[in-house]
């Protein structure tokens, strides 16, 4: 029981996207007399009332009365000139009714006009929510059917209206700074993620080009020498390019300046060049003289 009050609390209004607006719909049927109310609430992303509506007349059942309900609600927007916009209803029936375009018997003239009025509106969409999604329209109905809600309800709500106004807008705004902290953290990651890439692609063509440029150098001996690396210092001492020899007798130039300039470690070193096994040589011999010194 605890479960299902919980899960219940996390059910809100829930937002259409910034490019709609929503019309919440609801009607209140009285059966011993036949009267009805129904009322419509359009909102924008951020839970902003941009008008509302509500009437009263005789019906036959609760599902006719949502029907009636869900055409003034169309005729509204077609008034108004919104087009791009979301029609929301707590009753499943009706919402079904209309998506599979199969008219209900007890609504069947009034749904047949919502048909024929969403031909006229391609843009207007059909969604169902629960009861706890469809508060403030809920709300609307119930005192109009009770001659409670004033005609200037958006203008100057009731205690009731305004507290669900400001609950439900007030989920919204948490709602968009999650979303937006989100994008943002996405957007951070994925720059990070291409600097990062873009830094060890350089640093490694560099690194490869330079060694590349070194060995064919080497080969011809101690009589031309880089330019760039003519001289190195090394442990206090001048060292000709052409001196460094290694245990599989290639030669590499002292590139220990390099990595501090660079900002490489030996790992990144590795990492960028798996397949020289020359140049991990190298660096596993630098790391004994550094212990050794």
């Amino acid at each position: 029981m605890a479960d299902r009050i919980g899960e219940s609390r996390r059910i809100t209004w829930r937002p259409p996207p910034r490019n709609k607006v929503k019309v919440n719909i609801d009607a209140a049927f009285q059966r011993e007399t036949g009267i009805a109310a129904s009322a419509a609430v359009i909102r924008d992303w951020q839970g902003k009332i941009i008008t509302g509506t509500s009437s009263k007349f005789k019906s036959t059942s609760a599902l006719a009365a949502e029907a009636q309900a869900y055409r003034e609600a169309l005729i509204l927007t077609k008034n108004l000139q919104i087009r791009n916009c979301i029609i929301e209803s707590d009753c499943l029936p009706l919402v079904q009714a209309i998506k599979a375009r199969t008219p209900l018997a007890e609504a069947d003239a009034i749904i047949r006009d919502i048909l024929q009025l969403l031909e006229e509106a391609p843009d207007v969409g059909a969604t169902w929510t629960p009861r706890e999604g469809n508060s403030l329209a809920h709300q609307l109905a119930a005192m109009a059917a009770v001659n409670q809600l004033q005609r200037q309800w958006t203008v100057t709500p009731s205690v009731q209206v305004r507290n669900i106004i400001i609950t439900e807008a007030g989920f919204v705004i948490l709602q968009n700074n999650l979303r937006n902290r989100t994008q943002e953290n996405q957007g951070q990651n994925s720059s990070q993620q291409r600097g990062s890439s873009g830094h060890i692609a350089v640093v490694s063509f560099a690194i490869s080009g330079r060694c590349q440029g070194h060995q064919g150098e080497l080969q011809r001996g101690r009589q031309v020498a880089p330019v760039e690396y003519s001289t190195l210092k090394s442990n206090g001492r001048r060292t000709e390019a052409g001196d460094i020899a290694l245990e599989d007798t290639q030669q590499l130039p002292d590139l220990r300046s390099q990595n501090q300039v660079l900002n490489l470690s030996e790992g990144m070193v590795e990492s960028l060049h798996p397949v020289d096994n020359t140049l991990r040589k190298w660096v596993d011999k630098e790391e004994r003289i550094s212990k050794l010194e």
